[in-house]
């Protein structure tokens, strides 16, 4: 732990093929499952943050979507599944502009149904 209390960051495979892929492509998303790391990688390289887990942030996306592609690339839109037009933003901002954007979209992976159990 450091100074505040929070966990030192462990590196992980994916550092390296980020900091190769991100300056040329656009928009990369880190998905999968809940509390391996994917917003503390993805914190490391974005200037900008937007939390969809934050309520606050959340409501200001719904209020105003536009907000979620702006800022100082590269973009983070963390947990954005919780607001899925989000993806489509990000694609339409990556397709009109000549300059070139830089996003990552962050996402935990859940079932879409719950499981059932016999008994």
């Amino acid at each position: 732990m450091n100074d505040i209390g929070e966990q030192p960051y462990i590196p992980r495979i994916v550092d390296l093929e980020l900091d190769e892929l991100l300056p040329g492509l656009p928009a990369i998303s880190l998905e999968g499952p809940r509390a391996v790391g994917k917003t503390a990688t993805a914190l490391r390289r974005a200037r900008t943050v937007h939390r969809l887990d934050d309520e606050q942030q959340l409501e200001i996306a719904f209020g105003n979507p536009s907000r979620l592609v702006e800022g100082e690339p590269p973009v983070l839109i963390d947990e954005w599944q919780r607001y899925p037009a989000s993806w489509d933003l990000v694609r339409r901002h990556v397709d009109d502009r000549a300059k070139q954007s830089s996003f990552l979209l962050t996402g935990s992976a859940a079932p879409s149904e719950r499981s059932s159990s016999c008994g």
